[in-house]
């Protein structure tokens, strides 16, 4: 999500969607659906340091979704 509060100026807005929707397809998620928010104005960073960000927060929500031990002894 991004919304005006956090963002005002549209052109910011679309840039933080598309660079959520690069990292995305990037990132070899699977089957896991990702929910984003932005927090702060992307103004102040550039774009190699937010792609950098999102692969690496992505990248660890998915490593905590895995199935540990205790979901593989469910499943026999």
């Amino acid at each position: 999500m991004a919304g005006r509060k956090t963002t005002p100026r549209a052109v910011d807005r679309n840039r933080g969607k598309r660079l959520i929707r690069e990292v995305f397809r990037r990132a070899n998620l699977g089957a896991h659906d990702v929910a984003v928010q932005l927090r702060n104005d992307l103004r102040a960073h550039d774009n190699a340091v937010l792609r950098d960000e999102l692969l690496r927060l992505m990248e660890t929500a998915v490593r905590k979704c895995r199935p540990g031990p205790a979901s593989q002894d469910y499943r026999q």
